[in-house]
């Protein structure tokens, strides 16, 4: 009688392990499904994003539309960048949004949005390379930045900085030798930057 019951305890407890396997197994298989889910969308997020923002920099930079319509597409760019979570991937582009709408202000004389537009890209872009301060085209983008910011903060922030987005320019380059913008904007800094500028 005694082994009768011990083979039933046996029994029910493997029963039991089975369950709880299976159920620890279909968890799992529910979590993994999940993260799968979670992974398209952010990375259809960034994929429409740049999207968005590549025509509507095409299309100021070629004066293929009406302003209107090019910030239109940029601010959708944008929305698509601010459902990232907070990284490098989300700042970088939300920065290169912001830089182009600053560039449309200043095309449409408005000094005061186009300073406060670069204003937040420089923000934007310095979180970016906190998260990733080896990325070239980041360094590129924030010296860029603080160039279009001397037309708008002065002599002092000109002196301070210039140099600045010069060193900047060169560690773009130190990074990534192929990056051309950062060589186009390095020879802008020589052409346009004044003494006072170093």
């Amino acid at each position: 009688m005694g082994m009768k019951v011990a083979k039933r305890v046996c029994f029910k407890a493997l029963i039991v392990a089975f369950l709880v396997g299976s159920l620890v197994g279909i968890v799992g298989l529910q979590v993994n499904a999940a993260e799968h889910e979670v992974a398209p969308t952010v990375t259809q997020d960034l994929v429409q994003g740049k999207e968005l923002f590549f025509k509507a920099r095409k299309m100021y930079y070629n004066a293929e539309a009406p302003l209107d319509e090019t910030k239109k597409a940029l601010y959708k760019g944008k929305e698509s960048f601010n459902q990232l979570a907070d990284g490098f991937e989300k700042f970088y582009w939300c920065s290169q949004v912001e830089f182009v709408l600053a560039e449309t202000a200043e095309y449409s004389g408005d000094k005061k949005q186009a300073a406060e537009g670069f204003n937040t890209c420089e923000l934007l872009i310095r979180k970016a390379l906190n998260y990733d301060k080896n990325s070239s085209d980041a360094n590129r983008l924030l010296a860029d930045t603080i160039m279009r910011l001397t037309n708008y903060k002065g002599a002092f922030y000109t002196m301070t900085h210039g140099p600045q987005a010069c060193n900047m320019l060169k560690h773009a380059l130190e990074l990534d030798k192929k990056n051309f913008t950062a060589y186009d904007s390095l020879g802008v800094y020589y052409i346009n930057a004044p003494v006072i500028g170093g």
